[in-house]
Parts: C-alpha cells; structure tokens; sequence
C-alpha cells in the first residue's frame, strides 16, 4: 500500500497519494504499540456551539525487546468503535472487534517519508480533525523523533463534503 501511494504522482511528490487516508483491510504489518483513543464524539451533541474539529498528540514507544531492531514506519492504523444503541457495540478495534463484521476496515494513513525508528525511541504524531463550512478532513505530521510535513494540509488532498 506505501508503495502505492508514492507511485500515484511520482511527478510531484508534494502532491502525491500519502496525503490521503485509506481504509483497508490490513496485512503483512507490525503492531509494536497499543492502540491510542484518538477521538472521541457524542451523538445528539447539545453544545451551546457544536464544533466537531479535534486535535490530538500521541506518543508511541518502539519495543526495545525482544531482540531490538529498526523498524521503517510508513503510517499509522486507525481504528473505531461506536455505541449504536445502549449495549449494541460495532468495533473494528484489534481488542474489541465485533465477531464476524467483515465490511469495515482501518483507515491506513500512510507517511511521505518512511520514518526509520530505532528500539526504544518515541514517536510522536498529531492528528487533527478540521471542519469549516463545506467538508470536513484529516490532517497529519509527525513531530518526533524526526519533523515532518503535515499531511493533506487545509484539506488540498482529501476531504469530505457536508450537507447544509
């Protein structure tokens, strides 16, 4: 899938496919964190001002055991669950994920720059969730170890268009 997302404009870089998120069925990857709670909603929401924009910053830790070795990072996984109706749960969540529910998948939001990560050392991304008039999207960078660029900034790759 990384290889497929930088070979969609190899023109432009700048432009290209990492800049979107996918949702995928995910093989042949490396879990070596747990997974963080990102975002969270509640549905009716009775806020005085309702804005459904969101930021969040998460640490990972690379394990440094067993056997410690590099790792080339080339995204992040994201995952939900949703509480439909009192105890009536979806999931695609690793941990909670609901038996035989084989029509939703992770989002794979895929990194520009792989991102090589030694044992032991922390990496960590903002995840920002922008709204505005018209759509709403995505946007993501990871800060450490090593700065990178914000992925689909203002939304110039992707977005969701909204109702009015």
């Amino acid at each position: 899938l990384f290889n497929y997302t930088i070979m969609q404009r190899p023109d432009n870089p700048a432009e290209n496919a990492s800049h979107m998120g996918y949702v995928v069925r995910l093989q042949n990857v490396w879990v070596w964190d747990q997974v963080k709670e990102c975002f969270r909603f509640r549905h009716p929401n009775h806020d005085a001002v309702i804005d459904n924009s969101r930021h969040v910053s998460l640490e990972f830790a690379a394990p440094s055991e067993p056997g410690p070795m590099d790792a080339l990072l080339h995204g992040f996984a994201g995952y939900f669950d949703a509480v439909l109706y009192k105890d009536v749960v979806i999931s695609i969540h690793p941990e909670t994920h609901s038996p035989d529910m084989f029509s939703w998948f992770p989002m794979y939001f895929p990194l520009q720059q792989p991102l090589l990560v030694h044992p032991g050392e922390r990496v960590v991304v903002d995840f920002w969730r922008v709204v505005d008039s018209t759509r709403v999207w995505y946007e993501w960078a990871v800060s450490e170890p090593v700065a990178q660029a914000i992925h689909n900034s203002r939304g110039k790759t992707y977005s969701i268009g909204l109702f009015s």
